[in-house]
């Protein structure tokens, strides 16, 4: 059995084929990494041009109140006097925040941004004390109150610890995107485009592309490369399974070495690609601070009079927040049995279909269509987006708290053993 997975193993990598897979994939994520590391930092210039034009107007503003000022002390005019004396305060007070924000966001100096940003929440907070409404909008649309009570927390957690934020859009509060907002028009443009985060240090990064599925993307790219031992060596080309008809070995050692050993590279070529950001991240800002802090929704109680009653609650629905070693955890665990399961159903699918091509497009479209068609507790294909599931996203929407990690891992792996074990029976059945 030993020399038998030597034996795939030494195939999977005498191939070019499989060398131009994983090479281009590498060169594809690192690419992709370093153009989001450029547009962060292009962002984060375009951040300090916009504060230094907005001291430019203050300063402007500044220079005509003054003028007034003078002109009003010319007509001994007390009220006006005094009026623009403090308006004239308040701009200088305004210009020299300003200014200290430029310099600390200049530096990276987070830990006075964050400061800045959490005593602007809390003000906030008081002054939309006694409604049901925060006191931001854009275009006379509010943002919920689960939203300001959120980014509130994670930036308490980011300073208390001393962690590098995403790099946002916006020289004011860095707002978390929730799924609590109703935004419509261009103020969802407008909302999207501030609350859209870029990772600068390695984690951070892979954090947000796992959130583009990522990992299923890389599953399904990994069973292409190294799913098809069994259904490529049978057919009308080369018929190299009947090589190994010729020697004394069972069919169920043959089965058994061509599905693992098709599986294990598929993990290790996973786990591969989940690495290469935090490589690249050497090469600028660092891996990053693996204790940022992750948000996770607790969800709404289900309306007893019905499923069609069901509605979130942004001022009494709850949360809490992980951090991103816990994600990160949870992450490789929901990976790993979340690729047993479409190995073993590529696998099976592969012995029906016999086409490469073929087998990859079934899967894809399936995998996506039962993510997209219903969010359910019993279906598998719900936990292919991972981040939604571990972070209780999936759980919150439809009201269904039994849509989470232990559910996950238990029912992928009981339905990745079902298929394994149909998958041998298949084998034998067909390849005799």
């Amino acid at each position: 059995m030993k020399q038998l997975f030597q034996f795939e193993f030494k195939k999977y990598f005498k191939k070019k084929t499989t060398w131009i897979a994983v090479l281009t994939s590498i060169f594809f994520i690192s690419s992709l990494y370093f153009l989001n590391y450029s547009v962060a930092e292009d962002i984060q210039r375009g951040n300090l041009s916009f504060a230094k034009n907005s001291i430019n107007i203050s300063q402007q503003v500044l220079k005509e109140l003054e003028l007034q000022k003078i002109e009003a002390e010319k007509n001994d005019d007390i009220e006006k006097i005094t009026d623009y004396k403090l308006a004239i305060q308040d701009s200088q007070q305004s210009i020299s925040k300003r200014n200290k924000w430029i310099a600390n966001y200049a530096q990276g100096n987070w830990q006075d941004i964050y400061e800045a940003n959490i005593n602007h929440l809390q003000f906030m907070f008081k002054s939309s004390k006694g409604t049901n409404t925060f006191n931001y909008a854009i275009e006379k649309q509010y943002i919920s109150l689960f939203t300001a009570r959120a980014t509130l927390e994670e930036l308490l957690l980011l300073k208390k610890n001393k962690a590098e934020p995403f790099i946002q859009n916006t020289i004011y509060t860095p707002f978390l995107f929730t799924i609590y907002d109703q935004f419509t028009g261009s103020a969802l443009e407008y909302w999207e485009k501030d609350t859209m985060r870029y990772g600068t240090t390695g984690s951070l990064f892979l954090y947000q592309i796992i959130q583009y599925y990522y990992i299923p993307v890389l599953i399904l790219l990994g069973c292409f490369i190294f799913g098809n031992n069994i259904s490529s060596e049978m057919n009308n080309k080369k018929r190299g399974l009947h090589f190994y008809y010729t020697l004394p070995i069972k069919r169920k050692s043959l089965f058994i070495t061509k599905y693992f050993s098709g599986f294990l590279s598929t993990l290790v070529f996973v786990l591969l690609m989940l690495l290469i950001p935090l490589l690249c991240s050497y090469f600028t800002k660092g891996i990053g601070n693996f204790d940022y802090p992750v948000l996770v929704y607790e969800g709404s109680e289900p309306n007893p009079f019905g499923s069609e009653y069901n509605s979130l609650n942004p001022i009494k629905d709850q949360f809490h927040f992980i951090t991103l070693k816990n994600y990160f955890g949870q992450v490789l665990l929901l990976t790993a049995v979340l690729t047993f399961f479409l190995y073993s159903f590529y696998y099976i699918s592969s012995l029906l279909l016999k086409s490469l091509s073929i087998t990859t497009s079934f899967v894809g479209i399936i995998a996506f269509i039962g993510m997209k068609s219903f969010s359910s507790p019993y279906n598998p294909f719900t936990y292919v987006n991972i981040h939604s599931v571990l972070t209780g996203e999936t759980a919150t929407l439809v009201f269904n708290p039994s849509i989470n990690l232990s559910t996950g891992v238990m029912l992928t792996f009981a339905l990745g053993c079902t298929l394994l074990f149909t998958g041998y029976k298949l084998f034998i059945k067909t390849y005799h």
